[in-house]
């Protein structure tokens, strides 16, 4: 059986061919570069002159997508059973993307509790039409595409260890992927050129809430210092350096190869279970029904029958539609529960980090701040406006300034997005240069109203 796994990056798209046999482990064929740009036959074509041994074979196809293609993101979810989940989360990675649910694929990994918030899961999503595109490539090859995961999961093994950051680069890329006891946690794409990997690892890291996870380099040359993880054992040698450029092709490969999947695969996508009903019991029965009355009312012309049958049949119609209707009935519940939820979903680190920004747009000593406008915060405090008439959240700022015109503060702390209220402002006694006592409010957006606000932008 043989394999072959694609990878997008810079360099275009790179095949890794992999058979395995029926006893004994699976070989590396072969491995080749081909422009990006081709049509599906073509692309096809050109992969079957750069790897002689695709042709005449239908191979099993996987595909890992470079960022341009799969966006990964963690995303909050209401509580609900698992086999609800695969709709709730389409529906929240549309929202994020501000497309319709019905163009994208997603998929995602079971939902992590959290003890000071709602579930979030670590999703990730495509255009239908680029998986689209991956199947006709498949079915130009004679095979059927059975896997198409993000580049930086490819590249990372499987591993039972904990909390684990893969560091692997694809073309002018650097792929992060953090593992945790199989599981990932996080995943990235960084395009950085050929020198910036550890300063991509270090903004990588910096978001954890817990300690730094034990970091493995895939590649020679990323971190000064680390030592090169063998991720795979096949390969070794002197063929290994024709693979190490496209290491998350290879690793897919030989996953799939081996009867594996990605933990996330847009190929097949996690669905909602499918329910069990007597429909066909159901449909037979009417149609032995409608048989004996058709029969009966073609003999005896008897008008009553066919009246009586025609009541029956438009009975059933409007019982199946009200049930129809009231099977919708949880979905509009939960829309409703997930659009309250988004009205007081306010992105705090960020708006912290626009509020430290802006009460300070200079470094300590820089000469250009006018220290007039200086002031020493006292109290911040955040508040989530949930179930109110106005979304997002506030900010109750306390601080002592060193004059009482507060305007300059005030003008940096507004835009369009951000009303600044004053609250009050009060000569103290202290003899310091600090002496004015001063208070404002802040109210900050829900993160649902930034991305409608970006749309509105783009549009423009």
């Amino acid at each position: 059986m043989l394999t072959l796994a694609l990878q997008t990056d810079s360099r275009g798209v790179t095949g890794v061919l992999v058979e395995r046999p029926k006893v004994g482990a699976a070989r590396l064929l072969g491995v080749a570069t081909v422009a990006r740009e081709l049509a599906p036959p073509a692309l096809a074509e050109a992969l079957r002159a750069a790897l002689p041994k695709l042709r005449g074979a239908k191979p099993q196809l996987a595909v890992a997508l470079g960022p341009d293609e799969v966006r990964v993101k963690r995303l909050a979810v209401p509580p609900a059973p698992a086999g609800e989940l695969p709709p709730i989360v389409a529906m929240q990675a549309a929202r994020d993307a501000a497309v319709d649910a019905e163009t994208i694929v997603a998929d995602f990994v079971p939902p992590i509790a959290s003890a000071e918030g709602p579930p979030t899961v670590l999703a990730a999503w495509a255009a239908s039409s680029t998986l689209d595109l991956w199947r006709a490539v498949a079915e130009a090859l004679g095979g059927k595409l059975v896997a198409a995961t993000s580049r930086a999961l490819a590249a990372a093994p499987v591993s039972d260890a904990d909390r684990v950051v893969y560091v692997s680069r694809a073309g002018d890329s650097i792929d992060f992927a953090i593992v945790d006891r199989g599981a990932p946690t996080l995943l990235r794409s960084a395009h950085v050129g050929e020198a910036d990997a550890e300063r991509e690892l270090r903004r990588t890291l910096l978001g954890l809430a817990e300690g730094e996870p034990t970091v493995r380099p895939l590649h020679a040359g990323l971190l000064a210092g680390a030592p090169v993880y063998a991720a795979w054992p096949e390969l070794s040698g002197a063929a290994a350096a024709s693979y190490e450029p496209s290491l998350a092709a290879t690793g897919l490969a030989l996953r799939v190869a081996a009867g594996g999947k990605p933990t996330i695969n847009l190929a097949n996508p996690r669905r909602p279970p499918v329910k069990k009903t007597d429909r066909r019991r159901q449909l037979l029965l009417a149609g032995a029904a409608a048989s004996v009355v058709a029969a009966g009312g073609w003999m005896a012309y008897d008008r009553v029958a066919q009246l009586d049958a025609a009541i029956a049949d438009k009975d059933r119609e409007i019982a199946a539609a009200e049930e129809e209707v009231e099977a919708f009935e949880p979905y509009r519940e939960r829309v409703a529960a997930l659009d309250g939820w988004r009205a007081s979903d306010v992105t705090w680190l960020d708006e912290l980090e626009r509020l430290g920004r802006k009460l300070r747009p200079e470094v300590l000593n820089s000469k250009e701040f006018p220290v007039e406008s200086d002031l020493r915060v006292t109290q911040v405090v955040a508040t989530a406006l949930v179930g109110g008439d106005e979304p997002g959240g506030r900010v109750d700022l306390a601080a002592l300034a060193r004059s009482s015109s507060t305007s300059a503060l005030e003008e940096r702390l507004r835009d369009d997005a951000h009303p600044v209220e004053p609250i009050s402002t009060s000569e103290t006694v202290a003899k310091d240069a600090y002496r004015y006592k001063y208070s404002v409010l802040l109210k900050v957006p829900a993160a649902s109203n930034e991305a409608d606000d970006e749309k509105t932008e783009a549009a423009e």
